[in-house]
């Protein structure tokens, strides 16, 4: 007899089993000290279930624990109950063996129960394992998940050998009818659960299989597919049902025996096994609802309380009447006002006053337990602490220093827990709503608060004075007015500005701060070319006269003089010379201007104030060598003509090849656009070598020519099909092949997209790949007779003909095919937008058509914006991201977004700091960027939290005090479960700037455990609301209060002078080894990029308008990069 069981043994148990890999385990309890028993008391750890006895009959080699099967079963942790070896031993598989092994396993139990006679269609039992629970419910429902798996799946679906299992529950039904029943069933019948009734829908191999017979009821089916799963990794049976729920009602307080029971029939082999989940078997709990927060579970002396209020779910009349009673420390009548100690509860409305009595003594907590009790066996508690008066702790008034002063809620109590305190809301007059706030008094201020929660009304004020008295004088002057006496100074247009101190008598000094402005006046403040002037008053101010004071007499209003403070920047009329050179076929881009051909050029750029700065460009192109081929006939006289748009002009257009068996005749023509003219003659093959030059390079054409008495042409062909339709191709049908005797066709090149075959009646059939969607394809072919080939090119328009290629995939914002942390980025700096709502709109995992809408937005690449509206609703807001988390990860084949970037490395510091440790919560740092080297045009980060060594499902990310943002107004967050202790955390910046900081961006909190590894991995920063960067990974250990942090002292750049004018000078880390180095102004474009000299780089500034920018330093390592300021 078990009796109750001390829990606390029985989790060591399995604990013993926890593996530090995320892998399916299980642990035997026949080879430890602890027995069957044990390990099931734990899966009777649900609530409102007493355990009065557990009984175990079989072999203990049938039972074990396991645990991290989530991924596999659909529950994580429990206990297995098999007819052979739950866990692998010498010559025996287990549960935790891979599917390519077998289980097999006599293990010649003896053990029987009766209520298996009436589920096996074979009357040869063997291998039977049984558990006897004795228990007592406290509802009205029981119930508990499970798991069956089998070897016998598939080859004896419909077969007599189906190894078979039942919960039989012994004990009065919901009527008090004494009852047996089996809660085994296929959900919705009143079938046993076994591989014939629930199955693939597809009967077996075996020699013996009869569906007429075995899979019809009452024996079985082939319809439940539903819940069944095909065999995965693990564990090692050959398939399973899906996780189902065995239920029954019951009446609270009587006494029940479930058995749990399975058995090999026909054979003692082919083994089969029940996975029970742990915790899993629960009378449900007490249903009270209370407007208690479990966060501050507080009644505050000195504060208005609201009624403590009950609300019973899932209760109806014949529950009521209850009972409640009141004890604990707290004394009614002296700490609470008097009500009555205890009382009936009549219906499923009932509320208790309790108001504290603000007894003016300092005290530590004092307890209000509530007790009420639903029926003889089940009742339920709630807990309220009465704790003194909260107030406002703020400086002295009388303080001098004008700075910020803290304002800080303190409990009057003893021993008031911090958290109670945190977690009440708070609504300050300054519209701050935190606990604690800074600020800034001038002169006496008073704030006041207003806190609590839904126990709770409070508030409370507080006054502050800076002590110091400031005062201003803002007035105006003509200019040939009388100033004004201060303090003994006198004040006009010729000092106008001034400060006077005047001391006080509390010791604090009184300040008066003086500003006199012109009466009519104005500002010249103009930035112009060096060489260009302006004429005020009939005074030049220029490049040497930049800066002075006209007064225009009875210019103004009411006969005052008018006076214009001028003050005037310039820039500069520059030069320089840019050297660059680029391959035959590619453009060069400098300003708004392209060149494709060698030469030098002058450049005049302009800036936003239309001065000029010209470039010389001395560009290079080099050529690239082409060959071609041609075939005519005889007497056939084809033309093609050369590119020379790459060349600046031509000097030279020679053929270098000698003719020895003359073939064709050539003939060159410089007039006509450098083309070459030729004629067959004979049959065979000509060369020729078109070599044309300009004054800086040369280019070769290679020319093969094939003349044939009979022509063979290869001519293009043009197809078009829709996404998903293969298309046939009669490519020869329009190529000149009637006069010769073909002897080979084949394909020369395959197309970029999708797959082109060669059919044997030399047809070809084109197959559109993932991503065929509004682009033209091509590919092409030879043809070849006894003398040569020929080629053509085959182009195919692959067509969205039922717009599947534009339409919204809800949450797939990149249109890549994948609904990641990117897509969470783009909606985020997207905020706010508004376009036409998309009809008939969801946010399930379909295409849907939308209108397009009127702007786009570049995030790697340029995508319409309608995108980015997940829900359809004509807005892009925060129910976007609810519509990205809900598809997290899913996937589709119709892309139209390019290939999966490569991200550079970062060097940026990040790291992770244990930084509150409390009764069973733990707050873990993400700091990204470090002292000296902040992480500069922040707009996101994404990254992949997983824990080993426990176990939770509350952990969320902490960003309120966070310095890329304020959470809900510029930031958001949000945590995405991805499975058993793993979760990814994205976050963006909603506001159109970006923000600059280093230390803590948040918090991971894990409320209720404490792991032992914490690990971060897959983190990506986007900065500058475009550039994306890898960051490397962190594990914090069990010893480790916080992970290391990549050194930066030697990770910094130097830039000098800074702010420059006309160069500025890079200074590197020794360790740092080539690269490139650019200059990018605040919107993220190149402006310039040079590969990296040494460790000291030179860079010149000239082109660049006075502003700031961006230097930027990429290695192969990642990148380093630092704010130049420019001046003129």
């Amino acid at each position: 007899m078990l009796g109750k069981l001390n829990f606390s043994l029985l989790c060591c148990c399995l604990l013993a089993s926890v593996s530090l890999r995320a892998q399916f385990d299980v642990t035997p309890v026949d080879v430890s000290e602890y027995r069957p028993e044990d390990l099931l008391a734990n899966f009777c750890m649900g609530n409102n279930v007493e355990i009065l006895e557990i009984a175990f009959e079989g072999n203990p080699q049938a039972v074990a624990g396991f645990d991290n099967a989530l991924q596999y079963l659909g529950i994580d942790k429990g206990f297995i109950l098999s007819t052979g070896a739950a866990a692998t031993r010498v010559g025996f598989n287990g549960a935790n063996e891979p599917v390519s092994a077998l289980a097999s396993a006599n293990n010649f139990s003896t053990a029987f129960h009766p209520g298996i006679l009436a589920l096996a269609n074979n009357t040869s039992f063997h291998d039977i394992s049984l558990f006897r629970i004795r228990f007592r419910p406290k509802r009205d429902t029981v119930s508990f998940r499970y798991v069956f798996a089998s070897e016998e799946y598939p080859d004896f679906v419909c077969s007599p050998f189906n190894d078979v299992f039942g919960f039989f529950l012994e004990g009065p039904d919901e009527n008090g009818i004494p009852a047996n029943r089996n809660l085994a069933l296929v959900p919705g019948t009143s079938l046993p659960v076994s591989i014939n009734s629930i199955n693939n829908g597809t009967p077996g191999t075996h020699s013996e299989v009869n569906p007429d017979i075995y899979c019809t009821s009452p024996l079985g089916s082939l319809s439940n597919f539903d819940y069944f799963v095909a065999a995965q990794d693990y564990p090692v049976y050959n398939g399973y049902t899906t996780p189902l729920t065995a239920k029954a009602a019951v009446l609270p307080c009587q006494e029940y025996t479930m058995t749990l029971v399975i058995a090999d029939i026909g054979d003692a082999f082919w083994d089969s096994a029940i996975f029970f989940e742990a915790g899993s078997l629960c009378s449900y709990d007490s249903g009270i609802q209370t407007n208690i927060d479990p966060r501050s579970p507080v009644l505050i002396e000195g504060c208005t309380q609201n009624p403590l209020q009950f609300s019973f779910e899932g209760y109806d009349g014949n529950d009521f009447p209850m009972s409640y009673s009141i004890a604990g420390t707290a004394e009614n009548g002296s700490d609470y006002q008097l009500i009555p100690t205890g009382g009936s509860v009549g219906n499923n409305a009932f509320s208790l006053p309790i108001q504290a009595i603000d007894d003016g003594i300092a005290e530590t907590p004092e307890l209000v337990r509530v007790f009420v009790q639903v029926n003889e066996c089940l009742a339920d508690t709630f807990d309220l602490y009465i704790i003194d008066p909260l107030y406002i702790d703020g400086p002295a008034t009388a303080d001098c220093s004008g700075g910020p002063q803290s304002l800080n809620i303190r409990s009057s109590g003893v021993d008031v827990p911090e958290v109670w305190l945190d977690s009440l809301n708070y609504t300050w007059s300054n519209g701050l709503t935190r606990r604690n706030i800074r600020v800034f008094p001038q002169g006496e201020e008073t704030y006041s608060v207003n806190f609590g929660n839904a126990l709770n009304q409070c508030s409370a004020s507080f006054t502050i004075s800076s002590g110091a008295v400031v005062a201003e004088i803002n007035n105006t002057l003509c200019s040939n007015e009388d100033g004004i006496v201060v303090n003994g100074t006198l004040y006009d247009l010729t000092n106008p500005q001034g400060v006077e101190i005047f001391p006080g008598e509390n010791g604090c000094d009184s300040t008066v701060i003086i500003n006199l402005s012109p009466a009519a006046s104005g500002a010249l403040n103009a930035t112009i070319c060096e060489t260009e002037s302006i004429l005020v008053n009939g005074v030049a101010y220029n490049v040497e006269n930049p800066d002075g004071i006209e007064i225009l007499s009875g210019a103004a209003t009411g006969g005052c003089d008018s006076v214009v403070t001028i003050s005037l920047n310039f820039l500069p009329v520059s030069g320089s010379t840019l050297d660059a050179s680029i391959q035959e076929g590619e453009v060069y881009l400098l300003g708004n201007a392209s060149f494709s051909a060698s030469g030098n050029y002058d450049l005049v750029l302009q800036n936003q104030f239309g001065c000029d700065s010209t470039v010389h460009l001395r560009l290079r192109v080099t050529p690239v060598s082409e060959s071609l081929t041609d075939s005519i006939a005889i007497g056939q006289t084809n033309t093609i003509c050369l590119d020379i748009s790459h060349l600046n002009s031509v000097v030279s257009f020679v053929d270098l090849c000698e003719d020895s068996d003359v073939v064709a005749s050539i003939e060159l023509d410089a007039e006509g656009g450098y083309c070459v003219h030729y004629t067959g003659l004979k049959e065979g093959t000509e060369q020729v070598c078109l070599v044309i030059c300009d004054e800086f390079f040369c280019d070769t054409t290679y020319l093969t020519i094939s003349v044939f008495e009979n022509l063979l042409d290869a001519v293009d062909d043009n197809a078009s099909t829709v996404y998903g339709a293969n298309v046939g191709i009669p490519v020869l049908a329009n190529d000149w092949t009637s006069a010769t005797t073909l002897t080979s066709v084949y394909l020369v090149s395959q197309p970029a997209i999708g797959t082109a075959t060669l059919n044997p009646d030399f047809t070809v059939t084109f197959a559109p790949g993932g991503g065929a969607c509004d682009e033209t394809v091509q590919f092409s072919y030879a043809i070849c007779n006894a003398i040569g080939c020929d080629t053509a090119q085959v182009f195919v328009e692959l067509l969205d003909a039922i717009d599947l290629c534009s339409a919204v995939w809800p949450g797939d914002v990149r249109v890549d095919g994948l609904v990641n942390v990117i897509d969470y980025w783009a909606v985020g700096l997207s905020f706010n937008k508004t376009g036409p709502q998309r009809p008939n709109a969801t946010i399930q995992w379909q295409p849907e058509l939308a209108p397009n809408w009127s702007t786009t937005f570049t995030f790697i690449e340029e995508t319409n914006r309608k995108h980015a509206d997940c829900n359809g609703n004509g807005i892009i807001n925060i129910q976007d991201h609810e519509a990205i988390a809900q598809n997290w990860g899913l996937t589709h084949p119709f892309l139209s977004g390019g290939e999966d970037p490569d991200f550079a490395k970062s060097f940026t510091p990040v790291a992770l700091q244990q930084m509150t440790a409390e009764d069973n919560e733990l707050q873990v740092a993400l700091d990204l960027g470090a002292i000296g080297h902040a992480v500069e045009g922040f707009s996101g980060l994404g990254f992949r939290v997983a824990i080993s060594g426990g176990t939770t499902d509350d952990f969320y990310f902490d960003a309120s005090q966070s310095w890329a943002g304020i959470e809900d107004e510029d930031l958001e967050t949000m945590v995405i479960p991805l499975g058993a202790n793993t979760w990814y955390v994205a976050m963006v910046r909603t506001a159109k700037h970006q923000v600059s900081g280093n230390g803590s961006l948040g918090r991971l909190v894990f409320p209720s455990s404490w792991p032992e590894t914490i690990q971060v991995t897959d983190l990506l920063m986007l900065l500058n609301e475009s550039d994306i960067y890898e960051l490397d990974p962190l594990t914090l250990a069990p010893e480790q209060t916080s992970t290391a942090v990549r050194e930066t002292a030697g990770l910094t750049m130097q830039l000098f002078p800074n702010p420059a004018t006309t160069v500025v000078q890079v200074k590197l880390p020794e360790n740092i080894d080539g690269g490139v180095v650019q200059v990018l102004d605040l919107r993220g474009i190149i402006l310039q990029e040079e590969r990296l000299a040494a460790t000291t780089h030179e860079l010149d500034l000239s082109i660049c308008p006075a502003g700031v920018y961006v230097v930027r330093v990429q290695t192969d390592g990642g990148f380093l990069q630092k704010k130049l300021v420019v001046r003129r």
